[in-house]
């Protein structure tokens, strides 16, 4: 597990999985903070060791917060977009933070592990993905991914600011609609772009339909 980014070349080769902590809630650091600790360990590994996870589970000492439902979901697919291929939950059980007195965040995480054990057919194909930062300042975190001949698209809002409607580019020129693997969301695919509703920490999980569907 590696906590800092400025190191992370130095450590790439010391063990068999590379796993970042980026805790970013309550502590002086946006959400984004994710994304960017992914994109720089994902540089420093160029590929050769698998890459892992760990989401912020805990809060209420020294400067840290818990997170908050949102927030917990939000970190855990700004990990997914950037390739991370499992995760740790870090709750820090030490007598000031215990799960237990935290029930919304709880049944968050359940529901989370629930979506990406569905998911992860997806998320593990050796199908070639395509990556991009988009969005005002890149602030939307997106991932196509191609499956045994169906498409994905996972978008996240790495930022706590409503965005409104975004228009995003996807690497796929055919007519379609995009629609919710956990929610009723759709939105039509036209000329390689698409316009999704964006409202702070959203999580989009989409999935491409024919057109005539």
């Amino acid at each position: 597990t590696l906590c800092q980014p400025p190191s992370y070349g130095l450590y790439r080769r010391t063990g068999d999985i590379i796993a970042p902590d980026p805790y970013p809630v309550g502590h002086a650091q946006p959400l984004a903070h994710v994304s960017r600790c992914m994109v720089s360990l994902n540089k420093s590994l160029q590929g050769d060791r698998p890459l892992w996870g760990v989401p912020q589970a805990f809060g209420g000492y020294s400067s840290w917060d818990v997170p908050t439902p949102e927030e917990s979901r939000n970190m855990t697919y700004q990990f997914l977009v950037h390739g991370a291929r499992g995760l740790i939950y870090y709750t820090y059980w030490d007598g000031s933070f215990d799960m237990r007195d935290h029930p919304e965040l709880w049944e968050s995480l359940r529901r989370q592990v629930a979506e990406v054990q569905k998911l992860a057919p997806v998320l593990l194909s050796p199908e070639e993905d395509v990556v991009r930062e988009q969005g005002p300042d890149g602030i939307v975190q997106t991932r196509w991914q191609p499956h045994e001949g169906r498409f994905y698209l996972i978008a996240v809002n790495a930022g706590e600011g409503d965005l409104g409607a975004v228009t995003l580019d996807i690497p796929l020129d055919r007519p379609g609609i995009l629609r919710g693997v956990f929610d009723e969301i759709e939105a039509p695919v036209a000329d390689g772009r698409v316009q999704l509703d964006m409202p702070a920490m959203a999580v989009r999980v989409l999935r491409l339909e024919p057109a005539q569907q």
